[in-house]
């Protein structure tokens, strides 16, 4: 009989900040930057170490297969077959509610969504991170763009830390 190997997956920390929607002002606080590497945060709450979208919708896509008001756009150091991303949403509401990746498939700006779900109010008593499993590529996946629908809870989500395994 053949000895099939194990699969092994990678966990990693989002190391670059591709894009992102405009964060709460907060004179260099909740800068898109504080969600890379590891948390920094660990109590729920409005924690400055972690980027906070604006509490107002101050963005507006031009584009329509994006509708949602908050994004943020991390980018990986490897490009994995991801199977989970564990989002530190550490004060707010959980108002994470896409995930996509893009998709070379279909040429320059086209996305693939890997997960969708509901915002989810402020409970101070849920983990900070939140695991989702996400659905399986073609390809592998080295960029995440997470968006943020916060038009029912108004107040910040807090992003401390994103991690892919794969």
């Amino acid at each position: 009989s053949a000895l099939v190997p194990a699969m092994v997956q990678l966990t990693q920390w989002a190391a670059m900040v591709v894009d992102s929607s405009p964060s709460a002002p907060a004179g260099g606080y909740y800068e898109p930057a504080n969600a890379l590497g590891p948390p920094s945060c660990l109590a729920y709450g409005a924690c400055f170490q972690a980027w906070a979208e604006s509490p107002y919708p101050t963005y507006t896509s031009m584009d329509s297969q994006f509708t949602y008001t908050d994004f943020l756009v991390l980018e990986f150091s490897r490009a994995v077959y991801p199977s989970l991303v564990v989002a530190y949403e550490v004060g707010g509401p959980k108002s994470l509610v896409r995930i996509r990746t893009p998709d070379p498939r279909h040429g320059a700006g086209a996305w693939l969504t890997l997960w969708m779900g509901s915002a989810l109010p402020a409970d101070p008593s849920a983990p900070l991170a939140r695991s989702i499993p996400i659905c399986a590529t073609p390809f592998p996946v080295s960029i995440l763009r997470l968006e943020f629908d916060q038009s029912e809870y108004h107040t910040p989500t807090y992003v401390d830390a994103v991690m892919l395994v794969g």
